[in-house]
């Protein structure tokens, strides 16, 4: 590998972690609401949030069992789609968690 491979490894390893550390706050986030307040925005939430850490944990791993540029480059697209799923998934939650909050507290 050359230097310059090595410095990209470097920033996506970065990124990566990073992108796992905020993704676990926000699990541990949406445990607590759960525990607090049971409700269906709550759940979707976390439901979310567990749904965007496996799509960390698969692009991760996936690509390692890739055997073509194609097979790697579908997985890529499965995996961008999932993940966008898993944001709406969990945005839907909070927006409607959120219209709960007004509506209590006006």
């Amino acid at each position: 590998m050359n230097e310059l491979t090595n410095e990209y490894m470097i920033y996506f390893s970065i990124g990566t972690v990073l992108n796992s550390i905020a993704h676990l706050t926000a699990i541990i986030a949406s445990i607590i609401i759960v525990a607090k307040v049971k409700k269906t925005a709550t759940y979707l939430m976390l439901l979310g949030s567990i749904l965007k850490i496996i799509m960390v944990i698969l692009s991760i791993v996936l690509p390692i069992l890739t055997k073509t540029p194609e097979s790697l480059l579908s997985l890529q697209g499965g995996i961008s789609i999932l993940t966008g799923l898993s944001l709406f998934v969990f945005a839907l939650g909070f927006i409607l968690y959120a219209a709960q909050l007004v509506k209590q507290n006006p």
